[in-house]
């Protein structure tokens, strides 16, 4: 049985707002619709399977449902792939999506901001992040670029054990799986890699090859311990990295005289002020000599869960919101100041609009910030940025302020929102009531 109410939204702007694919769009459809399936899972908890999940993709972006949108087939898709108008389009099709859905914890606008591209940087899972964490030796949420780095940092693929440069995250169409995109250091060819699949060491020589950076079977005892390591260990490469930003490796110490031992690299630091990880090796080795060791990186479990992140603090924003409000009592006051003839009151008004409209737009820069885990600047730019600075207004032609203030939960006077429930709650209240209304004694 369908999940979605499609008949709030069947009937909605069906005249106008009927979209058709153009020929060959089909497959970007198709995906698109399994990544919204997704993001509505992560953000609304709602799970939407079989053909709710394209539908609720027509539905949303196309008036339609989804065997009607196959079969009107015309070639007169938009010039924009997400919507018609860049303003309105994330307001009108968030609304929609609640009608669909149904009443749910999060805010919806946000699954439709983060409609996806074909390629995108940030990570999405748990292991995304350890990643980009990893390679960044800080918490990070995005791969950089290490093509043409001076050192390049290898990640291997289980099934093929062979080494390559990570470039970006992508999604796999139809499980919105998250995956890396990866280039070999020597051929250039890509490689697409399921992101449960990627391991930071070799887990065996390769025939053929003298020497690598780090070969686990050769570094314990036995087979079976390598690949119990094999998911967590890093190579020499990834960890001096890592321990050169200050974090702390695990190292299991394999000698020949002694039992296994278990310690930190950063023990053996000479320098606590510097950690230098050859230095701290050299001095290890001095300790136990001939010993094999495998490390595993201190601190990537302590990297936020990705389910925290859809909860920001918008400390940006809110650091430039009583700018903003000055911005926005500054041109109110050139409103009504609205008199004269219009040669002399015209011009004032388009300054006064561009003035405003440059805070809007570092306030905008800022709300992405906050929010640039879920959110791509340029989707932000399209749905509430202006093209015409002196005509205008960035972020709502009538109320920036107010819609500011909404994007980060408050209300129109600038207090938190308070949810459906306690309002609710409040307007069961007599003495609240009373208080609204005034006495009726």
């Amino acid at each position: 049985m369908t999940k979605l109410n499609t008949q709030a939204v069947s009937a909605i702007r069906a005249a106008n707002r009927r979209r058709y694919l153009a020929p060959g769009d089909e497959q970007t459809a198709k995906q698109q619709a399994y990544i919204l399936r997704d993001l509505i899972k992560q953000h609304c908890g709602v799970k939407l399977s079989g053909g709710d999940v394209t539908d609720c993709f027509s539905l949303l972006y196309h008036g339609m449902d989804w065997a009607s949108l196959i079969a009107n087939q015309r070639g007169e898709q938009a010039d924009i792939y997400y919507g018609t108008t860049p303003r309105d389009v994330i307001t009108l099709a968030a609304r929609d999506l609640r009608s669909l859905i149904g009443p749910n914890a999060g805010p919806t606008v946000r699954p439709l901001l983060d409609m996806p591209c074909a390629e995108y940087s940030q990570a999405r899972t748990m292991a995304g992040v350890k990643l980009a964490t990893l390679l960044q030796g800080s918490p990070s949420w995005s791969l950089y670029d290490l093509t043409n780095s001076e050192t390049k940092p290898l990640i291997y693929d289980a099934e093929s054990d062979t080494g390559f440069i990570p470039k970006h995250f992508n999604s796999d169409p139809m499980t919105n799986a998250e995956r890396l995109c990866a280039q070999h250091p020597v051929t250039g060819e890509r490689i697409i890699i399921p992101i449960e699949q990627v391991r930071y060491v070799r887990l065996q020589r390769p025939e053929g090859e003298a020497k690598t950076d780090y070969v686990l079977s050769e570094h314990t005892r036995g087979m079976a311990a390598a690949q119990a390591f094999a998911k967590t260990a890093v190579s020499y490469e990834l960890a001096r990295r890592w321990f050169n930003a200050g974090n702390d490796l695990f190292v299991m110490v394999f000698h020949s005289g002694t039992k296994t031992v278990r310690c930190q690299l950063g023990e053996w630091v000479a320098n606590p002020q510097q950690w230098d990880f050859d230095q701290a090796m050299a001095v290890l080795r001095e300790f136990y000599p001939g010993c094999n060791v495998v490390m595993t990186p201190r601190g990537l479990d302590e990297v936020r869960d990705p389910a925290e992140r859809w909860a920001p603090s918008f400390k940006h924003v809110r650091a430039i919101l009583p700018e903003v409000e000055a911005a926005d009592a500054a041109f109110q006051s050139v409103l009504d100041r609205a008199e004269g003839p219009n040669s002399v009151f015209v011009p004032m008004l388009r300054e006064a609009t561009r003035r405003y409209n440059e805070v809007l737009m570092r306030a905008l820069d800022c709300f992405w910030h906050d929010t640039r885990e879920i959110n791509s600047r340029s989707t932000l730019i399209q749905a509430y940025g202006t093209t015409d600075p002196e005509e205008r207004l960035a972020l709502a032609q009538y109320g920036p302020l107010q819609k500011l203030r909404e994007l980060i939960g408050l209300d129109a006077k600038g207090n938190p929102k308070k949810s459906e429930q306690e309002e609710l709650a409040a307007l069961r209240d007599a003495e609240t009531t009373q208080a609204r209304i005034g006495g009726w004694n």
